[in-house]
């Protein structure tokens, strides 16, 4: 939740600091300014994502390939039994 939140309010401020330096005018003229806006929550959600699903993911993975005594000790502390 937190990447998330810290993508957005960047985003935010970019936007903010990019209309104060480069006015309304220049904000539609600069397709750069989109792009850098987008991918600042773009980050910002994928981040969480990964943080979100990254934590049970090799457990699930060891256990399909029958492999669960070499991350015992990270899956015996993630909350994903």
């Amino acid at each position: 939740m937190f990447p998330a939140l810290f993508g957005l309010i960047t985003a935010l401020l970019f936007a903010l600091l990019a209309h104060g330096v480069y006015g309304s005018d220049g904000v539609m003229d600069y397709p750069w300014i989109d792009v850098v806006f987008w991918s600042l929550i773009g980050a910002g959600a994928a981040i969480s994502m990964v943080n979100t699903f990254g934590v049970c993911l090799p457990c699930k993975l060891l256990r399909r390939l029958g492999a669960e005594r070499w991350g015992s000790w990270w899956c015996g502390n993630a909350a994903c039994q």
